[in-house]
Parts: C-alpha cells; sequence; structure tokens
C-alpha cells in the first residue's frame, strides 16, 4: 500500500520464500536486482527444500510500476505478476495466505495493469523467467521487453515465459483476463519459449529466438487461447 517507492541494487540470496513482494503499490520502480537462489539449501548437511524462491512478485492492486535490470537466478518465477483473487476471504498475515494485506475484494482493488518488464538476463531453477498469473481477476497494459533466459543447457525448467493460467486451485482464469500485453525481444534457453497457457487477447508477440529445438516459440494451449493476437519474428533453432 505504498506509491512512488524505489528498490534498487540489491543482491538477495536463498530467500526464504518470495524475495521481494509488492501489495497494492503503484508509481514505482524495482531495478538493478541480482537473486541467487536454486529452490533449496544444504542444512546440516542434508539438501532441504525452499518452496516459493520467487524474485519480484507484483501482487493484486499494484500499478504503473517498472522493473527493469534483473539478474541472476531463482528457485521459484524470477519476475510474477500473480493477480489471485480468492473466494475465502482471510485476514491479512494469516498463514494460511501469501498476502500480508486482507483479502476482501469489495474492498480493495485485485488487478493489475500498467507494468513495464525490462532487461532480464536471468533463469527460474524450477518455473518461468516471467510469469502473468491472473486467477479471478485481471492484468492489462504490460510490456515485457528485453528476456534473456540463461538457463544451463542441460536444465530442464519450466519456461521463460509464461502467460496466463487454465483454471486451477488459483481460481478461475477469465477469457479477457489478459489484454494489451506485448512481449518482445525475447531469447529463450529454456524447456518452452512463450507459452499461453489461459486467454491472451489483442496482444503482440514478437522478436522471440527460442534455443530449445525441442519446442516451438509459441505454445498456445486452448483452441481459443488467443484472440486479436499479432506475432512475427518467432525463430526456433534447428537441431
Amino acid at each position: 500500500n505504498v506509491e512512488h517507492f524505489s528498490i534498487s541494487g540489491l543482491k538477495m540470496v536463498e530467500g526464504h520464500g518470495w524475495h521481494i513482494s509488492l501489495e497494492e503499490c503503484a508509481y514505482g520502480c524495482v531495478e538493478k536486482i541480482e537473486f541467487d537462489a536454486c529452490m533449496s539449501k544444504v542444512i546440516d548437511g542434508m539438501r532441504m527444500n525452499m518452496e516459493n524462491q520467487d524474485g519480484i512478485d507484483i501482487r493484486n492492486g499494484c500499478h504503473h510500476i517498472s522493473i527493469s535490470d534483473i539478474t541472476g537466478r531463482t528457485g521459484d518465477d524470477v519476475v510474477a505478476l500473480t493477480a489471485i483473487a480468492g473466494d475465502t476471504v482471510r485476514p491479512g498475515g494469516q498463514l494460511q495466505t501469501t498476502h500480508v494485506m486482507h483479502s476482501d475484494w469489495s474492498r480493495r482493488d485485485r488487478n493489475i495493469h500498467d507494468i513495464q518488464i525490462r532487461n532480464v538476463t536471468a533463469h527460474s531453477f524450477l518455473c518461468y523467467t516471467v510469469r502473468l498469473l491472473p486467477a479471478n481477476a485481471k492484468i492489462w497494459n504490460v510490456v515485457v521487453d528485453g528476456i534473456i533466459d540463461t538457463s544451463p543447457v542441460v536444465h530442464d525448467h519450466g519456461g521463460t515465459v509464461l502467460l496466463g493460467e487454465p483454471d486451477s486451485a488459483y481460481g478461475k482464469n477469465y477469457p479477457d483476463g489478459l489484454r494489451f500485453i506485448t512481449v518482445s525481444n525475447v531469447i529463450c534457453g529454456s524447456k518452452r519459449a512463450v507459452r499461453v497457457s489461459g486467454y491472451l487477447w489483442d496482444s503482440v508477440i514478437s522478436n522471440v529466438v527460442n534455443r530449445n529445438p525441442g519446442c516451438p516459440a509459441l505454445i498456445v494451449e486452448k483452441p481459443d487461447g488467443i484472440k486479436n493476437v499479432q506475432t512475427f519474428n518467432l525463430i526456433t533453432v534447428e537441431e
């Protein structure tokens, strides 16, 4: 619930959960952040799982935020727009919720809009470099530009860019839940390149170089998953 802010110049190592999580924040920037996490850590001689090591999570109610110059690796998504609005109203800070603020959506905004994500040179150990997740909520006016997935050749993780979600435990993916999105200048080095798992309307996907010959540069999972979406300059390397 903060406006006119900046978070800059940090190296964050092995975060216990989300490294940077913003709720209902606006008119700010997150830049020059380096992450180092891999979803586990050796403790007393044993490798232990560490859940939800996202890099940057932009959550419900956030708008007019720029994210740029992000490097390193994370256990979970590197940059995620998680507009998840569950049906159950929980007070802020309850153990069963990942939110600090309350989840009474009659009192606060459930959506995310007007976000820029630029110059990300990083990879996720388990999930995606950039993820847009609307569940019982909507995301619009987002620019994703200049993404280099640095996954090692032998690493087989989730993917580079994930747009939308199928109906799941997170909630319902509205057909118009993801609109006015531009994804451009992406180099993919992971299991999946650009994946439209839910719905995407009125958007552009361009200049994608997919280094994985085992999958297409663009995967659309639903027969009606895209509507009025322009795609061009999508390249997949040959084996």
